[in-house]
């Protein structure tokens, strides 16, 4: 496990534990992929870790490392979200075990993520816990938008938002696992800032080929009618609800560049050169920031757990329509009438 292009906020994390003023509860705050969770696991592997070069730690390779790594750690315990909700059960099995006392170090951490699937009744049974923490405990959460928490989760938690990482960096973890500096540059322009997604992309090549399918789809629709929308709509709403969400990133990416190729813009591109989109014919860039303003409010939507073929009809419905063509009788003669 490698945390690339957070060090940053890694060695914020430490420099706050070695002063004694690390909190006992944080939120990490990020885009899907851009490793929120591989933060919480290397500040872990960092109160854990044996390495006798205190400058060195992590080191990854001590026991303590090793066995986070693999999720193997007594103190130490990924909670993820079940069948696409974090229910209240989860966060009471978390409570029920944070008194007891850490069995192999000073901390007992649990990390939560994607808490921003949480159920309204789950958040609100974990605000005792944040409130009033028992001793040595350590809560790291992980969400995609603090505004898919509820307030005062949010107000009892450090929030430390991470930024998309530059592809450089992601490239040059790429070519540490092999793949050739040329096509890691490709997968690493992809990525959009988002590591986890293009370590995942080297390791299954489906997860590309969602990708290229999304692209096409969010630059084929707007030329459809509406009950080609509609098909396609039912068809997409039968997706699970983690490939729908993965889809729309690519969406936001897409009418995110649409946006700014409508205005003519020369920089501030998401997608690599080769795959930006040409301006569709009579968009406005305000147009195309509506849709990316709807996009991303379908998203949420989803992450809310509303009826999922409903919200996507709603969002393929909402995109600009191709011109509807003027019937003979009104065109206007040689005399303009």
């Amino acid at each position: 496990m490698t945390l690339i292009g957070h060090q940053w906020a890694l060695d914020y994390l430490k420099r706050q534990h070695q002063a004694g003023s690390l909190r006992q509860s944080y939120l990490f705050l990020g885009p899907p992929g851009v490793g929120k969770t591989t933060l919480a696991l290397s500040l872990a592997m960092f109160l854990n870790c044996q390495s006798p070069d205190e400058g060195a730690r992590p080191c990854g390779s001590c026991l303590p490392c090793r066995r986070i790594t693999r999720n193997a750690h007594q103190d130490v315990a990924v909670v993820e979200p079940v069948g696409g909700n974090f229910g209240i059960e989860q966060v009471r099995e978390v409570e029920s075990d944070l008194p007891l006392s850490p069995q192999e170090s000073h901390y007992k951490i649990r990390i939560l993520t994607q808490f921003e699937l949480a159920t309204r009744e789950a958040q609100n049974a974990l605000l005792k816990t944040l409130e009033e923490p028992p001793p040595r405990v350590l809560l790291l959460l992980t969400a995609t938008e603090r505004d898919l928490l509820a307030p005062t989760i949010v107000s009892r938690c450090q929030v430390i938002s991470l930024r998309p990482v530059a592809a450089s960096e992601i490239g040059d973890e790429l070519v540490r696992r092999g793949l050739a500096p040329e096509e890691a540059a490709v997968l690493a322009a992809q990525a959009a800032g988002r590591p986890g997604w293009a370590i995942r992309a080297l390791e299954d090549p489906q997860v590309q080929q969602r990708r290229e399918q999304a692209l096409a789809s969010a630059a084929d629709l707007p030329h459809r009618r509406r009950a080609e929308r509609l098909r396609y709509s039912e068809l997409w709403g039968r997706e699970p609800r983690e490939a729908v969400l993965e889809a729309l990133d690519v969406w936001r990416l897409w009418w995110h560049d649409q946006m700014l190729a409508c205005a003519g813009a020369r920089g501030g591109y998401l997608l690599p050169e080769a795959e930006r989109p040409a301006p569709l014919p009579g968009l406005s860039p305000c147009e195309a920031a509506r849709v990316l303003a709807g996009v991303a409010e379908i998203e949420t939507m989803i992450r809310r757990n509303v009826n999922l073929r409903l919200a996507l009809s709603v969002l393929v419905l909402r995109l600009p329509g191709p011109p509807r063509p003027v019937p003979a009788t009104h065109l206007p003669d040689a005399r303009g009438r």
